[in-house]
Formats: C-alpha cells, sequence, structure tokens
C-alpha cells in the first residue's frame, strides 16, 4: 500500500487516543558490530573466501555493494549491465514509473558461489531523501533506516525464537555477513553485505496455488500461524515475495530485512527531527505485516457495498482468520498499565496528554499545510526553471527536495505512533470474514 502526505489525516482523537496504546521498542541485545562477528561467513565458512573474493575483482562491483541502492533508472540499469558482465544473475526485480520490470540487484547469485544469495545491504535512502516503507490503511507507516539490510539477521533470529516458542513449525535459510572485498568504509557496517543460504522453496505462484488447494482447515491454521508470528515478532515486511511454502509445505521466510524496525541500543538521533529512523514499536509493526499479508489475498477488482475488497477465489478462508486476528488486535486498545494510570493521577496524567495531543494535532496541521505550500510553489516556478541551466535546474531540484523532506521528517516525528480510528460500518457485522 503506498500513502502519501495527504493520507495522514490523524484526528484529534486519533491522536489522543494513541497515548493510551500499548508501545513496545525492540532493542538489539548486542551491538550490530557483535552480530556481524557472530555471525561472520569468513568465520563459519572459511572454504569460500577465495571463491568470494574470486567474484569481487573488479572494484566497480565492491562499490556496486557498498553504496547506497539506486533508484535512478540509467543508475540502476548501469549497475545491472556491469554486473551481468560479471557472471551475477538476478533474483530480483524493480518495476519502474513506465510499468516496465527490469532486474534489480537486491538479490544476486553467481556460479562461483552455487547456493548462495548474495544481498547489498546499502542505504535505501537517498542522501536528503525521505523513503515511505510498508504501510497499513490505519495509517501506520514504516520508514527505512540505513541499516535495515544489515538487520536481516538479527530479526532473523527473533523471527526463530518466537516461531519455537509458539510451536511454529517454520525454516529459515542460515545467513552470514561478509565482507566486501577491496572496500574499506570510514563506517565499517558499510563494508558487509549478507550472504544466506538459497533455499528450496516453490515461487510466489506456486505458493499462491498449494495454499489455494488447502482445505478450510489448513487455510485457516497456516494463515493463524503466520498472522501469529507476524504480531509477536513484529515481521512487518510480510509480503508472499518474502514468505513462501516449501514442496512439504512447509513456512518458509527467504527475506527478513525488518524495514526500520528494530534498535540498537543508545542510537540515539542528534536532533528530534533526524529521529525517523528505528522508532517503529512491535505493536505498530505486527499490524503493518498482518494488513499486507491478508491484503494480498484481497481482490481490490470486486468490493463490497461498504466499498471493501473481497477474498481471492479460493482463499476465503485464509483472509477470513487474518481478518479476525485484526479486528481482535489488541494493540488498538488501552493498556491496563495506561488505564490505572489515569485513575491514580486523579485525571493528571490524562490532562497531560489532553495538552500533547492538541500541541500534536496543530503541529502536524501546520507542517502538511507547509508540505502543500512548497509543493505548490515549486509548480507554480517549474516553468521559470526550464529556461534555467542544466546545473541551476539540479540545484534548484536539491534545495526542494531538501526543504520538502525536512517537512517529511518533523511530520513522521509527530506521526509516526498514531494509527487511525477503526469506523464500524452498519454492515460491518453481515459481511464480517468477507471484507478487508
Amino acid at each position: 500500500m503506498v500513502f502519501s502526505v495527504e493520507d495522514m489525516n490523524e484526528t484529534f482523537l486519533d491522536i489522543y487516543r494513541s497515548n493510551f496504546l500499548p508501545r513496545t521498542y525492540c532493542f538489539l541485545e548486542d551491538p550490530l558490530e557483535e552480530w556481524i562477528e557472530t555471525y561472520s561467513f569468513e568465520k563459519h565458512h572459511p572454504e569460500l573466501v577465495d571463491s568470494l573474493k574470486n567474484i569481487f575483482i573488479k572494484a566497480k562491483i565492491s562499490s556496486i555493494f557498498s553504496d547506497p541502492l539506486s533508484y535512478d533508472e540509467d543508475q540502476i540499469r548501469r549497475n545491472v549491465q556491469e554486473l551481468s558482465q560479471n557472471h551475477f544473475q538476478f533474483l530480483a526485480s524493480k518495476r519502474l514509473r513506465t510499468g516496465t520490470i527490469i532486474p534489480y540487484y537486491t538479490a544476486v547469485e553467481h556460479p562461483r558461489l552455487p547456493g548462495w544469495v548474495l544481498k547489498p545491504c546499502g542505504s535505501k535512502i537517498p542522501e536528503s531523501s525521505f523513503i515511505f516503507g510498508p504501510a497499513n490503511s490505519i495509517n501506520d507507516m514504516a520508514y527505512f533506516h540505513p541499516h535495515d539490510g544489515l538487520f536481516r539477521i538479527p530479526m532473523k533470529e527473533r523471527i526463530r525464537r518466537i516461531a519455537q516458542i509458539e510451536n511454529i513449525p517454520i525454516k529459515l535459510p542460515q545467513k552470514f555477513y561478509a565482507r566486501i572485498p577491496f572496500c574499506n568504509k570510514q563506517n565499517s557496517q558499510e563494508n558487509y553485505f549478507v550472504i544466506a543460504e538459497k533455499m528450496e522453496v516453490l515461487s510466489i505462484q506456486q505458493t499462491y496455488e498449494s495454499i489455494r488447494s488447502m482445505s478450510t482447515a489448513q487455510q485457516t491454521l497456516l494463515a493463524y500461524r503466520l498472522g501469529r508470528l507476524i504480531q509477536l515478532s513484529g515481521f512487518l515486511d510480510a509480503s508472499m515475495s518474502n514468505i513462501r511454502l516449501t514442496p512439504e509445505g512447509a513456512i518458509a521466510i527467504i527475506d527478513t530485512e525488518p524495514a526500520g524496525f528494530l534498535k540498537e541500543r543508545g542510537d540515539l538521533p542528534r536532533f528530534f527531527w533526524s529521529a525517523y529512523g528505528h522508532q517503529g514499536t512491535l505493536e505498530k509493526s505486527g499490524r503493518i505485516g498482518l494488513h499486507l499479508l491478508r491484503d494480498q489475498f484481497c481482490d481490490k477488482g470486486v468490493v463490497t457495498s461498504s466499498g471493501k475488497a473481497v477474498a481471492l477465489p479460493g482463499f476465503e478462508s485464509f483472509k477470513e482468520m487474518l481478518d479476525s486476528m485484526i479486528d481482535q488486535d489488541t494493540s488498538l486498545k488501552p493498556t491496563f498499565k495506561s488505564k490505572v494510570l489515569s485513575v491514580l493521577s486523579f485525571g493528571v496524567f490524562p490532562l497531560i496528554w489532553l495538552i500533547h495531543s492538541l500541541f500534536v494535532f496543530l503541529a502536524l496541521r501546520f507542517l502538511t499545510d507547509q508540505y502543500s505550500k512548497i509543493q505548490q510553489k515549486h509548480l507554480k516556478r517549474a516553468p521559470v526553471y526550464q529556461l534555467l541551466s542544466h546545473t541551476e535546474k539540479k540545484e534548484k531540484e536539491k534545495k526542494y527536495k531538501k526543504r520538502l523532506n525536512l517537512v517529511l521528517r518533523l511530520i513522521h516525528y509527530f506521526q509516526k505512533d498514531i494509527p487511525k480510528l477503526k469506523i464500524e460500518h452498519k454492515s460491518s457485522s453481515v459481511a464480517r470474514g468477507a471484507v478487508c
């Protein structure tokens, strides 16, 4: 689901109620440097180190793996061409603005390392930019962090632990940190990428067909297990690109990039307006993941009288279970702690939250208005900019994006933990289990 600033239309009641909701921040038990040392590919597979170095024989390959991921279509094509010439094969693709789908280098393999998938961990946030991550229909939005790619392994271990506790059978690929040969960035974390075991899994379409062929009870159980895993682990990027079934029918999660959820202890921003990465809560991440998974089993072209999408044919039981879990989501209900604080403080805490909510409400309205004004001003001056030289136009565009992204960061700072209130339709009780 794609969001824009225009979607950030929280009411005062949304903001006030969010003060009563649970917020669990998940910090890593160890610094990322210790994770990199513990899960070192060179330590666990020393016999493959020479093969790894040989495929990075060109300095250009090392820079592609260490530089921020490109969003520029021409640069993507150049990087893909360079990797292709050096015998890399692509497992990911990207849809361009024109609708064309081209290979993308976020997941590649090489004949010299059979059975392994190489995943560059360059920043997903271009300089002076603000990138929206996964979102849901109640205004929960995730925001990428520069080192999300490296957090794949801590997130994988978190999912593994939750699956063990909940007795959910699941398969996860082995993953390690590999140092990029001939790379020596000042920030040591930028010198690594993740290399993962290539698992035998069904394709996306095969996974859908396998689920469709299940009985009602099997679909319901699978949906419950996935939903439970997502809610408890906070796995928010729960798309079918990342979740598959194996030929034996087991659940497999092949990519565990957290999209700005996990946080390192002490990794605090210098200025509050830059606090847009790794600020997600467990509850919000779980809600995003659960909605994202459910929406992929909806036929958005067929809607009910209330304007809601129905299940894809053959997935009614699967979607009905996810609908039920979303409806019963306790993370959208006031916590016992917030209720006790309200009573024992004789209304002082609710009053403080009331004042805080009013300030946030006014700040968000002001910032949203400023965002629109900056856009309108830029559009108004666009014809004049066409008369400028290429260098001058680039400079104007850079200043425009810098101002716009500062406002976006400020909006996120105030908005990040405020989901929209659910609106109950009169027909919802009748259509429950068939709407999303």
